[in-house]
């Protein structure tokens, strides 16, 4: 459901008061990370949603397997490159997907929430470009199996 996410991170929070992030950040960060927080973005697992579609078939287009926010802040190749500068994986761990949210979500130090907003960022030019590939990618295969 669309507020999963925000009850995963905010289970242990003091009701009535704002996330710290909210108090600490600039605006526009602030704006990505609550905006993520609340599946208010593109990625399959709310997609998907509006189409009524399982959960198990809102898949990332690179790994067919849930895109879901952990999976393209852990997981996903295709966000690589901006997750290796950007979030300290050392400081995770990958086989506690809930713990691993929550601790980046809920972290102390401002460094690791302003990384986390330019990585949210750049994971969506990212996944913007790889849609718009993959849509171009499947009208050419239509059109083949057309002219056959």
């Amino acid at each position: 459901s669309k507020g999963e996410m925000h009850c995963l991170l905010t289970e242990d929070a003091v009701p009535k008061r704002a996330a710290s992030y909210l108090e600490r950040l600039d605006y526009a960060d602030a704006v990505r990370i609550a905006k993520f927080r609340m599946r208010s973005h593109y990625l399959a697992i709310e997609t998907g949603g509006w189409l009524r579609m399982k959960k198990e078939n809102r898949v990332c287009n690179l790994c067919m397997t849930v895109e879901d926010e952990y999976h393209i802040l852990f997981e996903c190749p295709k966000y690589d490159a901006a997750r290796a500068k950007l979030i300290n994986f050392n400081s995770y761990d990958v086989n506690n997907v809930k713990q691993s949210l929550i601790k980046l979500f809920n972290a102390k130090d401002n460094r690791t929430l302003y990384n986390l907003s330019v990585f949210l960022r750049k994971a969506h030019k990212i996944h913007v470009e790889s849609a718009g590939a993959f849509l171009k990618k499947l009208i050419k295969d239509a059109e083949n199996e057309i002219r056959l």
